[in-house]
């Protein structure tokens, strides 16, 4: 009997019986996207005694709905018209392929540049909502362009058309910036000039390239850093390197002529992963090469010794954000490879008494931030390092600082393991003209130093409480302010510890074309 002329079969003045027929399989033609064994499952209580049609129905229902619920809302699961007699009913799936994609709103990003950004939004693919959702997550973590992707039913009804808009920049940017992390003895300001580009080879390899040195002293300071990072968008995954050169003369120390320099490198592979509902992660690895130069001139002989580490690092991050808040977290592991020379225990131990080059060490960071009542709003950053190994100065625990705690100037304070929590309220966003906003803080922080020599203090902590301010002009001016003053002093003895009432104003101007 034939499902579809059953019904109309019938005489229209005779009763209608309800159907019976027994089914002891499905078959499935056509793409099955969530696989033979899956569809069984799913289709096992529709099997054997069945009145009417509805149990067919709602056998096609529920595997329209296994569909749905796995992702694969493009298949479409038909009852064809057929005979029953065999126990044996057959479903067909139709999938719906985009036959057309087109680009619209690019004018710097050429077409090719935008459809490579989403190899999934193709002809002859079919579409997936989650893997669109998270090609288009990696896509728009570029610095000049965001797309979006609309999809609708294609003239032949049989097909989808996707369109890819675009909202997007320059794709190259200058920069300029100054601030005052600098010291006494190098000049307390820094200034920073730098050039950014997030479309070489048209391929969205993005390059920087930064300069630093001190208004003051720019004979005594040059610091210059580069980074190349090339984008894997089939695997949602980036490939970056970077190198940076560090020369300080600090110049004379009693009868010592004291400068310190560096040449640090490294190359990191980033995947990010699939989100779970709106939580975004990704693991890293990477290897840095870090190079210390310790020049210390004494009368003519060289007391400095340069020291090396080659770190392998391996990292997970993650971030979420809800309705008034979002939170961030990094979590990385550190273990020296102890390759290349300067990297042995000997000239560790020289560097340092009880250091040497087997260390390792475990960093971390969170953030936290919530809008509070009168629109106000909260937020926590925590960071840190622990090591239960004594480790080389270049590779130690640092607090103080604009971005540690405020009040105090750069690594006031080192140690081999160490926390920092910093606590801000900010201001409501309209509350002062032009977007300006203030802010208190309490930052804490403490460290711990292992295998202390006589003299030196095995662990310290210091506070710090204070205002802050910040204002942002049309996403090319940023300038932020804080002025902070200790309230724990530390416990230190050496020259130039952080004590009690110690102030400080930080300041941070940084300026985009």
């Amino acid at each position: 009997m034939l499902i579809a002329a059953v019904m109309a079969a019938l005489p229209a003045a005779l009763p209608v019986r309800a159907l019976q027929f027994t089914i002891d399989r499905y078959t499935i033609e056509g793409p099955n996207p969530i696989g033979q064994s899956a569809a069984d499952t799913v289709l096992a209580p529709f099997r054997g005694e069945l009145d009417g049609l509805d149990g067919l129905q709602r056998a096609v229902q529920a595997l329209q709905q296994a569909f749905n619920e796995r992702g694969f809302t493009f298949y479409r699961v038909v009852l064809p018209p057929q005979t029953l007699d065999s126990g044996t009913v057959r479903l067909e799936v139709v999938a719906m392929q985009l036959a057309e994609v087109s680009v619209s709103g690019n004018q710097r990003f050429d077409d090719a540049n935008v459809k490579r950004a989403l190899p999934f939004i193709r002809p002859g693919e079919v579409p997936h909502p989650y893997a669109m959702s998270n090609a288009l997550d990696f896509a728009n973590l570029h610095i000049a362009r965001r797309v979006n992707v609309k999809l609708a039913e294609n003239k032949s009804k049989q097909a989808l058309n996707a369109i890819i808009t675009v909202e997007e920049q320059r794709p190259w940017k200058l920069f300029a910036g100054i601030n005052n992390i600098g010291s006494e003895d190098t000049g307390r300001n820094r200034i920073t000039f730098g050039a950014v580009h997030g479309n070489l080879l048209n391929r969205d390899h993005l390059a920087s390239l930064n300069y630093t040195t001190s208004p003051e002293n720019a004979d005594d300071v040059f610091q210059f850093a580069a980074s190349y990072e090339i984008p894997l968008y089939w695997q949602r995954a980036t490939l970056s390197a970077f190198y940076s050169k560090s020369d300080v003369d600090v110049g004379q120390v009693g009868d010592f002529a004291v400068s310190g320099a560096g040449n640090f490198w490294g190359v990191v592979y980033t995947q990010h992963l699939t989100k779970v509902g709106g939580y975004a992660h990704s693991w890293s690895l990477g290897m840095e090469g870090r190079l210390f130069e310790n020049d210390v001139d004494f009368a003519g002989q060289q007391l400095g010794i340069d020291v090396r580490s080659v770190p392998l690092t391996a990292s997970y991050a993650g971030n979420i954000e809800g309705e008034g808040w979002n939170a961030s977290f990094g979590l990385s592991y550190s273990r020296n490879l102890g390759i290349y020379d300067r990297n042995d225990d000997l000239t560790y131990s020289l560097t340092r008494s009880g250091a040497d080059a087997g260390w390792d060490a475990v960093r971390f960071n969170g953030l936290y931030q919530r809008k509070l009542p009168a629109d106000l709003t909260g937020r926590i950053v925590v960071d840190g390092q622990w090591s239960n190994d004594a480790l080389i100065p270049g590779e130690q625990w640092g607090l103080g600082g604009w971005q540690s705690v405020r009040g105090l100037d750069e690594r006031a304070l080192t140690g081999d393991s160490g926390i920092r929590a910093s606590f801000e309220l900010y201001s409501p966003p309209d509350l002062l003209p032009a977007g300006l906003r203030v802010l208190g803080f309490f930052d804490v922080g403490a460290w711990d130093r292992e295998a202390p020599l006589p003299g030196e203090t095995a662990s310290d902590s210091v506070a710090s409480v204070g205002l802050g301010a910040r204002w942002a002009w049309n996403n090319a001016l940023s300038v932020s302010m804080d002025y902070g003053k200790t309230i724990v002093s530390s416990r230190g003895v050496a020259p130039g510890s952080p004590d009690i009432d110690d102030t400080k104003l930080h300041f941070n101007v940084f300026y985009t074309y």
